[in-house]
């Protein structure tokens, strides 16, 4: 019995797993189910969740950040005006964007830097200590919850002036990988806390940011987002709402319900937008 379909991943995915090992099929379940995980103190259940966490905490977060980005972006059109023109000077009109587009395209990596800041577990993951710790004479007992402040460190405004802005502009100078970020000694140059801090840095940082960028990329390469319109709201562009009453704070840092408006670059001569909810 598992009411709360915990064990949904499980089965029957477990036996498509093993069938593809057979065929020779590559993938990271394959390598962990032929390694020696049974040494290692672990269970093929123990596999099918340590390989199952990294499609539920991955798909969760990009779905949360796909609906922020699209608020943010209907909210700034010259952040938008300005990573499409670099969009299309790498890119051109004749295709969509690939994976090999993306790394010389550094306004549009400049906004997922500032995306990711609006961290998505808004007090990060907690985590348990598992001894006593005395740090800079405080004294953290054993088994407590600790987390990082992340939300204090992001938007400190010494740090971030005018620090709730969506201004990629801010991270023009950030050419690294969160996890090469997280593993520099000095904190003052880190790019953001939202992917943790020490030993317990998330270790989906690079396709994370790598697959937001190439959506990025291809969303304005085809569309030019806008505030709703229509006969609700006057005809007239709607503002759209930044505020913290805009998002839900937890498990994630989410956009609430919104409308915008999607025109394809193709159409914007005729004026045809088809509005969207999210």
């Amino acid at each position: 019995m598992d009411p709360l379909g915990q064990n949904a991943h499980v089965e029957p995915p477990q036996g498509a797993i093993h069938r593809r090992a057979a065929a020779k099929t590559s993938c990271y379940a394959k390598q962990i189910i032929e390694s020696d995980f049974k040494e290692q103190g672990l269970e093929e259940e123990d596999l099918a969740w340590i390989a199952g966490g990294l499609v539920d905490a991955g798909s969760a977060t990009s779905t949360a950040n796909f609906h922020n980005i699209v608020l943010y972006l209907a909210a700034c059109p010259d952040v938008q005006a300005t990573a499409a023109k670099e969009i299309a000077a790498v890119v051109g009109d004749d295709r969509a964007p690939a994976m090999s587009d993306v790394s010389p395209l550094p306004y549009v990596w400049a906004c997922i830097e500032v995306l990711h800041r609006n961290t998505m577990p808004p007090w990060a993951i907690r985590h348990f200590t598992d001894a006593d710790v005395t740090h800079k004479g405080f004294v953290s007992p054993k088994c407590p919850a600790v987390v990082c402040d992340t939300v204090a460190l992001q938007f400190d405004e010494e740090r971030y002036p005018d620090s709730f802005a969506f201004r990629p502009e801010r991270y023009l100078g950030h050419t690294e990988f969160a996890g090469d970020y997280a593993a520099m000694a000095d904190a003052q140059p880190r790019d953001h806390w939202t992917f943790g801090a020490g030993w317990r840095v998330c270790p989906g940082t690079r396709p994370a940011k790598s697959n937001l960028a190439l959506m990025l990329a291809n969303i304005l390469w085809a569309f030019e987002i806008r505030p709703p319109t229509g006969a609700e709201k006057g005809g007239k562009g709607s503002a759209i709402d930044l505020s913290d009453d805009a998002f839900d704070m937890y498990p994630l840092r989410q956009a609430r319900p919104f409308k915008a408006g999607f025109c394809l670059r193709l159409m914007l001569q005729e004026g045809l937008t088809v509005e969207a909810a999210f």
